[in-house]
């Protein structure tokens, strides 16, 4: 294997626009997602694989991929035991959150809706800024939960937790993000486009 792999999939569905991986330089499809029809390895949790998930997922907020994610990571603290000093954690999760498509469980739009209301925001001015904070939303409140499950298997206090990103936020109507006060995004060479809102 030469290439580089893309990320962009659908959160629902995990379908092909998009699912696995694409090797952009082999042009070859890889399936790294154990939740979906076409992996072919080990044993699947049945969640993706649901009639509620195949028939209407995003009814459905199991269905939702980065929820998978989270509780995956959630149950891998879990289940760490803590009584091997040799045997440290090291956890990668690599949230797809914040990234095209803007999807996130319609419960967030709400809750978004009431967080910018009760600081006395008014709406938002496009449907992809609400998005776009609703999914910001629900990785905080993934990163507290594992932030939470650290605390209560006494592992914070010798916890590294790194933030990453690999550009800038896109500043197009799709991607809809801003960075303010820096110039550009996504796809420039201004700081708004190379340094990392992490």
């Amino acid at each position: 294997w030469v290439g580089y792999f893309q990320h962009f999939n659908d959160y629902w569905r995990k379908t092909w626009g998009w699912i696995g991986d694409i090797d952009n330089c082999l042009n070859s499809f890889v399936d790294l997602f154990m939740h979906n029809a076409t992996y072919r390895g080990g044993v699947r949790d049945g969640v993706s694989m649901s009639p509620e998930c195949l028939s209407d997922p995003k009814s459905h907020e199991a269905c939702y991929e980065e929820q998978l994610f989270r509780q995956r990571a959630v149950s891998v603290v879990r289940e760490h035991d803590t009584s091997v000093a040799e045997a440290p954690l090291f956890l990668f999760y690599a949230f797809h959150l914040v990234h095209t498509p803007l999807e996130v469980p319609s419960r967030y739009l709400q809750r978004i809706d009431d967080l910018v209301a009760a600081a006395g925001g008014g709406e938002f001015d496009s449907a992809n800024r609400r998005l776009y904070a609703a999914m910001t939303l629900y990785m905080d409140e993934a990163v507290g939960e594992l932030v939470e499950s650290l605390k209560a298997k006494a592992m914070w206090e010798d916890t590294l937790l790194i933030f990453s990103a690999d550009n800038g936020g896109p500043i197009y109507e799709d991607g809809s993000a801003n960075n303010h006060p820096l110039k550009g995004g996504k796809y420039s060479d201004w700081e708004g486009g190379v340094r990392l809102s992490a």
